[in-house]
């Protein structure tokens, strides 16, 4: 009860005071400059339909057209020789060894001719040999090999440091065999520069990593082979008995039979792409596997590569092809200023594009409250009529952080209910099931309205951190404008190093930045956008965002500050 009269107390002095009704008109012209702003990103579907008079003309243009079939037997058949690239033994390395061993064989050769008394044309004979095998084994380590890595084939690996030398070391001993070779002065210092590069070389290609797939996923891409054999075989099927169902020139021209044949269109089109991608995120997931992102990252066309992006679109395409279904058939998870829906957004876009403005009143405002709290009733003289009574401060403290506890609590809940009725009202409610991706690794379909209880359950959470923040810094000064000061700067310090930082992976060691739940569902603001608003107020992380670190801050902030801040309010002179 004696806590419960402290909430009573505190709530009577919030509503005999101006702050909260500046803040209620700060929420409300934060709602009118929402209306005013959400202007959504677009999100557009990869596929269109063919425009055609007839079914027949629908179909010759779907095989004819280079956008359609023939693309796609092109993409399939890409796709299987990117597979055997990566199954079995790596071709490249067998490649690469065999030219190599041509190179030792023509330099050994040459040096013979230099360092004995062969002809001018011998010795220049053996050199152009000599060239041909070096240009060979550069083709073969760089255009087929490492450089295909700017493709998305993983064929050889080697850090950018040493792709540098490599292709530093093919500069330099290309340049000194460039010119005719006459004098033997100019043949001896051939074969010294030649055999600078033998060794660099050498120890270059101890450092090549040649991705294999394991025996589990190769057995894994043959079935989805068949699969994807079998589903196209179907989908023609299914074209052929449509076109021999056609009797006359009405029923060439019915839209519904146009609609069924780009339907059939469309499913082979999205199946042949899923492919390829569930395909690429098969081998990367295989080949990463043992990879942290650091290393990752350190190789030559994988340095913005994001492991925790690559992982969360092998879940994804994997619920894809595992229910036979495409994106197009949901709603991606939502995110700052952008329409998680094919047609137009919703009012679920708007309720997150409103709220995570919100969020930054309403956590200004309640940080403020904590801070004052305490600090702030020092400076004012009236902690004293509450020290004189008998109730143990723990119980005090308690009281505090529980009433601004509950009024963050109301403010989000009052801020979510209007947000999602303007947003109704504005923009409607259609919208399809979220495909949702818990941590990069279970994919799962979600309600929009349970999605949003989860983002306000994570804006809550954050929220709390903050005011335990406030409430242990409201403990240490007895100012409550000197703790109010520190925990606005505290703030603001985090939020312009994040909007500094945007998608940095530095931000994961920035405690109050990695505060919020709702990312790890599927949204990364950093890669949805990056516009100034999106900087400032949308919920970001780090661009390897780690679930563990996460959870780790919230819950060891919110222990030492709440503990730190019981021991120095027990300790605090109240005189």
């Amino acid at each position: 009860m004696k806590t419960n009269k402290i909430i009573s107390a505190e709530f009577r002095k919030l509503l005999s005071r101006p702050g909260i009704y500046i803040v209620c008109l700060l929420l409300a012209v934060v709602m009118v400059f929402s209306a005013f702003t959400f202007s959504p990103s677009a999100r557009s579907d990869e596929y269109s339909d063919i425009q055609q008079d007839t079914v027949t003309a629908i179909y010759n243009t779907f095989v004819l057209d280079n956008l359609y079939k023939p693309y796609c037997d092109q993409l399939i058949a890409d796709t299987n020789n990117f597979v055997e690239s990566c199954t079995g033994t790596n071709s490249s390395k067998s490649n690469i060894d065999a030219l190599y061993s041509d190179f030792v064989e023509e330099l050994n050769d040459y040096k013979h001719a230099v360092t004995t008394s062969a002809s001018t044309s011998t010795k220049n004979s053996a050199k152009e040999a000599l060239k041909l095998s070096i240009s060979n084994l550069k083709t073969e380590m760089l255009n087929n090999g490492i450089d295909l890595g700017s493709q998305g084939l993983y064929k050889v690996l080697v850090s950018s440091e040493n792709y540098n030398a490599l292709t530093q070391a093919f500069n330099n001993v290309e340049y000194y065999l460039a010119g005719s070779s006459v004098a033997q002065e100019q043949h001896t210092t051939n074969l010294r520069e030649v055999n600078k590069f033998d060794a660099k070389i050498q120890s270059l290609m101890n450092q090549f990593v040649y991705p294999v797939v394991s025996e589990d996923a190769v057995l894994e891409l043959d079935t989805m082979d068949v699969e994807l054999s079998t589903t196209l075989d179907d989908i023609e099927q299914d074209m052929a008995d449509l076109l021999s169902s056609l009797t006359d020139e009405n029923a060439e021209k019915s839209i519904k039979n146009r609609q069924t044949m780009n339907s059939l269109v469309e499913k082979y089109y999205k199946t042949s792409l899923l492919y390829s991608r569930i395909v690429s995120n098969t081998i990367e997931t295989e080949i990463f596997a043992d990879y942290s992102a650091r290393e990752i990252n350190d190789f030559k066309y994988l340095e913005k590569y994001n492991k925790y992006n690559a992982e969360e679109n092998y879940a994804k395409n994997s619920y894809l092809w595992e229910t036979k279904t495409f994106d197009s058939s949901f709603a991606t998870p939502i995110a700052f200023n952008s329409s998680s829906n094919l047609e137009s957004a919703n009012a679920y876009d708007f309720m997150y594009y409103a709220i995570e403005i919100f969020a930054f009143v309403i956590v200004v405002y309640v940080l403020f409250l904590a801070c004052n709290s305490i600090a702030g009733e020092k400076s004012d003289g009236t902690i004293k009529l509450i020290a004189i009574k008998p109730i143990d401060r723990k119980k005090i403290f308690r009281g505090k952080l529980l009433f601004s506890t509950i009024v963050a609590t109301i403010l989000i809940a009052f801020s979510a209910v209007v947000a999602f009725i303007v947003g109704a009202f504005l923009y409607g409610l259609s919208s399809a099931p979220i495909l949702a991706v818990f941590n990069s690794t279970l994919a799962f379909t979600i309600h929009p309205i349970l999605y949003m209880l989860i983002y306000l359950a994570s804006l809550f959470i954050k929220t709390f951190v903050f005011i335990c923040v406030g409430m242990l810094l409201s403990t240490l000064f007895n100012s409550g404008t000197v703790a109010s000061m520190f925990g606005m700067l505290i703030y603001f310090f985090d939020l312009v190093i994040g909007t500094i930082l945007f998608g940095k992976t530095i931000l994961q060691f920035l405690p109050l930045h990695n505060l919020t739940l709702i990312p790890f569902f599927g949204n990364i603001p950093f890669a949805n956008n990056s516009g100034i608003l999106a900087k400032l107020f949308s919920s970001t992380i780090s661009s390897t965002p780690t679930l563990w670190l996460t959870l780790g801050y919230i819950v060891i902030l919110s222990v030492i500050c709440i503990w730190l801040g019981n021991r120095m309010f027990k300790k605090k002179d109240l005189a």
